[in-house]
């Protein structure tokens, strides 16, 4: 019994060591997000426009994500894994990738290729699996 019990205390303190570094990754991408943000306000003169609009987006979309990541990362720590929110941050989170890539490939005329399909697909999968787990989660709580 005792050992169980300092079994659980120790998965619930790397647990708060997990989150507790998904969240300074999402600030510190947050701090580059506004970063990228700023630039394309500061150097208004030495910037192409579409640069500066490709920064402004991109600027924005990492501190939207950055914030997803950062809100996930609050949920878990408060141990709130199952949540319906974490499922549509997920699929925020895909969505935003999605329109990161498209923005890259239209003005830069750069092909990207399949990773952020990929890296798209994963994250809607993944938001889907959660999704499948909150079902799960509020069938147990149910019969229990």
């Amino acid at each position: 019994m005792d050992n169980e019990e300092n079994n659980r205390k120790k998965e619930k303190e790397q647990l708060k060591s997990h989150t507790t570094t998904i969240l300074v990754f999402s600030i510190a991408a947050l701090l580059f997000g506004l970063y990228d943000f700023i630039q394309s306000f500061i150097k208004l003169d030495e910037i192409e426009a579409i640069h500066r609009q490709t920064l402004l987006g991109k600027g924005l979309m990492a501190i939207l994500m950055a914030g997803l990541i950062g809100y996930i990362a609050y949920n878990i720590k408060r141990g709130q894994i199952f949540v319906y929110k974490n499922t549509q941050c997920f699929w925020w989170i895909g969505l935003i990738t999605f329109i990161d890539n498209e923005i890259t490939e239209r003005l830069y005329d750069i092909d990207t290729g399949q990773v952020p399909f990929l890296t798209i697909f994963f994250l809607i999968y993944i938001g889907y699996i959660l999704k499948i787990g909150v079902h799960m989660k509020e069938d147990e709580d149910l019969t229990i």
